[in-house]
């Protein structure tokens, strides 16, 4: 049996609401920025990186040092990963805060409080979306895809012999 989550009613009312995509609407891309101090390993593009605790992993993407020398082990900056795995969903952090990150080449530092997940693509307002079977997506694909399943399933089936007389 299938389970609906119907959304939270005006969206007007949810002002403050958070945002997700519809499994519909196509995919979105999911990016990482990792803030970071003590680095004492330059991190490279494609290398992976891993959170010692939290055993969140990256792919870098881009490396901004915005103060000290790497061969000083005093780097900070941040770097933007893609391909983030073990992130909290609710608030969306990567990681556990101030942990040590490894790469699997040259990246030795410490995460600067907790990485930041970004959404990009077609997002909707959590009150827009419904949820079935596990999956969210937008009203207008919910009506389009499971809407008339859900109505025939509602329609019942009455046998002839349950007529009675008057029929």
């Amino acid at each position: 049996m299938s389970t609906i989550t119907p959304p939270r009613g005006d969206p007007s009312e949810n002002r403050h609401e958070g945002f997700d995509d519809c499994v519909f609407c196509g995919t979105k891309y999911i990016q990482v920025d990792i803030p970071f101090t003590t680095g004492s390993g330059e991190p490279v593009e494609d290398e992976v990186l891993t959170g010692s605790e939290s055993s969140s992993t990256a792919v870098v993407v881009a490396v901004v040092k915005t103060s000290g020398t790497w061969a000083g082990s005093d780097a900070a900056g941040w770097i933007t990963c893609s391909s983030p795995s073990a992130w909290d969903g609710d608030t969306g952090h990567w990681g556990t805060e101030d942990e040590a990150i490894t790469g699997s080449t040259a990246a030795a530092l410490t995460l600067n409080g907790y990485g930041h997940i970004k959404k990009y693509g077609v997002l909707h307002a959590t009150s827009d979306l419904v949820e079935r079977d596990g999956k969210r997506m937008c009203r207008a694909h919910y009506n389009w895809y499971w809407g008339p399943k859900d109505r025939d399933a509602q329609i019942p089936q009455i046998d002839e012999s349950e007529r009675g007389e008057e029929w």
